[in-house]
């Protein structure tokens, strides 16, 4: 799958897990739960809405345990869209 056809993809699942984003009232969090949905994807295009969220709330957990966020130089900004 390209890039392009991947991105859309991502586009299309977030829209059916925005009841479960919205929920999410720390920024942070937020951030995280998007990039737990697109590895995710990455691993499994075909995964269930209930599988993208609970990835989501794995990295969610993992930002909060061990301090690996987004923000604060963990991730690799390439790796990051």
């Amino acid at each position: 799958m390209e890039a392009e056809e991947f991105n859309q993809l991502y586009a299309e699942r977030i829209k059916s897990l925005r009841h479960y984003i919205r929920s999410i009232r720390d920024d942070d969090l937020r951030q995280e739960a998007y990039i737990g949905i697109y590895q995710a994807l990455k691993d499994d295009i075909n995964g269930t809405d209930n599988y993208l969220i609970t990835r989501a709330k794995w990295n969610q957990g993992v930002a909060l345990r061990k301090g690996r966020s987004v923000d604060n130089g963990f991730y690799r900004r390439d790796e990051i869209e």
